[in-house]
């Protein structure tokens, strides 16, 4: 059944460049642009909008320390792109399924 689902998300679905794990939104920012997390290796990569490339990302220090603010934020790794960006129809599907 979830590969079913991975099957109808897989034009949404970005793969790590390092490993090939779907990437995860780890934050979104105020202008549209994303800041994704590979679950597996930790790296971090940029998309400046919705037609842009993706590229590796050097977390700022100073946004590194935000994020280290919050106790929890070692365990956050963000959500999968593919169901952040699904149609709603999937989602039911994804409900009924389970």
């Amino acid at each position: 059944m979830g590969s079913f689902i991975n099957w109808l998300n897989r034009k949404r679905i970005i793969p790590c460049d390092l490993c090939g794990k779907e990437l995860n939104i780890y934050a979104y920012q105020s202008d549209d642009s994303l800041i994704l997390l590979c679950p597996l290796c930790k790296q971090y990569y940029f998309k400046s909008d919705a037609t842009s490339p993706i590229v590796k990302y050097d977390l700022p220090e100073g946004l590194r320390k935000i994020f280290e603010m919050d106790p929890d934020n070692k365990y956050y790794i963000g959500g999968s792109i593919s169901e952040a960006y699904e149609p709603r129809w999937i989602k039911v599907l994804r409900k009924l399924l389970h």
